[in-house]
């Protein structure tokens, strides 16, 4: 539970750096929403890869791995999705 915890406070560190850029979907409610509005390649397989995840039977291992594997090259689309992922999902 404390290295969730741990992980979380990093990831939210990470993301807050630059928090008006996170803001950019940050109207939209669902990811299906964002989805519509994603522009680069990489934005879109993020948020793919992180749909994959939450739906294989909230796989964390692998979505913890997605994330990380995104955190050193985010773009604003990334950092969105992270935004929102943060704020409606992993809180919980």
């Amino acid at each position: 539970m404390e290295a969730a915890k741990t992980a979380r406070q990093h990831l939210i560190k990470k993301i807050g750096d630059d928090i008006t850029t996170a803001q950019l979907f940050a109207k939209e409610k669902s990811f299906v929403a964002i989805e519509k509005k994603l522009k680069t390649d990489e934005g879109k397989k993020f948020r793919t890869e992180i749909g994959e995840s939450i739906c294989d039977d909230l796989n964390t291992p692998k979505l913890i791995a997605t994330i990380n594997t995104y955190l050193s090259n985010m773009n604003d689309e990334i950092r969105s999705i992270l935004y929102r992922l943060e704020d409606n999902f992993l809180k919980i």
